[in-house]
């Protein structure tokens, strides 16, 4: 491994712990299928980009498409990161997913913005591995 390979390794290992208390809230909340809570790991101007349907925007608007979300509450919701990017306050992530051991399966890219120190997140677009219904 070459001393630039070992240096990104370490600047994304520092950004993934950084995420890691954001992200397990996430996944717990959605569990609990707590919308308020999962209101406050967003930016107060994000974004969702959900597949099928227009951008959802702003903190009230989010609360409102996650209270509605036909998955929220499963308890089996997993997450492993593809890829993790850092630049400066923002950084982009790339991740997969496993939704209720294998109700649905798909892929996701959110964007982080640090907010008064703490990561949130600022863009949260996903696509599902599974075919539409026909």
């Amino acid at each position: 491994m070459t001393d630039a390979v070992k240096e990104k390794n370490t600047v994304c290992d520092e950004v993934r712990e950084a995420f890691t208390p954001s992200g397990k809230a996430f996944v717990k909340y959605f569990g609990n299928s707590d919308t308020a809570r999962i209101k406050s790991i967003d930016t107060w101007d994000g974004n969702l980009i959900p597949p099928h349907h227009r951008f959802v925007s702003g903190t009230a608007a989010m609360q409102k498409f996650w209270d509605a979300h036909p998955n929220l509450g499963t308890k089996t919701l997993k997450v492993e990161t593809v890829e993790l990017e850092q630049h400066v306050e923002t950084a982009n992530e790339v991740e997969q997913c496993d939704v209720g051991g294998g109700l649905d399966k798909g892929k996701y890219i959110i964007l982080w913005k640090r907010v008064a120190g703490i990561w949130k997140m600022y863009r949260d677009m996903w696509n599902s591995n599974l075919p539409l219904p026909e």
